[in-house]
This record gives C-alpha cells, structure tokens and sequence, in this order.
C-alpha cells in the first residue's frame, strides 16, 4: 500500500460514453518520489466480472511527487465511461 485513502467522492450516475471524476483525499504512508499510474475498473454489477480498466487522469491537486508521508492530499482524477460498452446507466 502506497497511500490511505480518507475520503472520496465519485461521480454518481453516467451513461457510456460520458466523463466522470473521483476526488479523493489521501495519506501517503511515506513520500512519493515517483508517479504511481492509478486506475479504475468498470465491473459488472454484483459480479466478478471486470469488463474493463480506465486511465485516470489527474486535473487537480499536486503531482504525486509531491505528496509528502503523513500529509492529507486532496487530487482529482477524471475518467470515461467508453460508448463501446454499451447503453447503460454506470453508477458507484
């Protein structure tokens, strides 16, 4: 484990094909000195299914290397649902 994560909060509702955003707020256990690739996986619900993994994209908040261990970090990712999954409704 790299860092703790505190908080959150995740875009709710979406349709494929739509931008979301994850704001989170972190603690990382110890400094970062190089950039962490962090991503989301879209899941089928109350599966194991894994129908796909999404970049994250940073749009907010300092750079992973400068989080700092034991300091509260607030970052904001944004990320998209792919229209090639399908009509649906994503939720959290």
């Amino acid at each position: 484990r790299v860092f703790e994560i505190v908080d959150y909060s995740v875009t709710e509702e979406m349709e494929a094909g739509e931008e979301g955003m994850l704001t989170m707020t972190v603690i990382p256990e110890e400094d970062i000195t190089t950039d962490v690739e962090l991503k989301g996986y879209l899941w089928v619900r109350n599966s194991q299914t894994n129908v796909l993994t999404m970049e994250l994209k940073q749009v907010d908040g300092p750079a992973m290397t400068e989080w700092k261990a034991g300091k509260k970090v607030t970052v904001s990712y944004s990320y998209e649902i792919p229209d090639f999954v399908g009509a649906a409704r994503y939720v959290k």
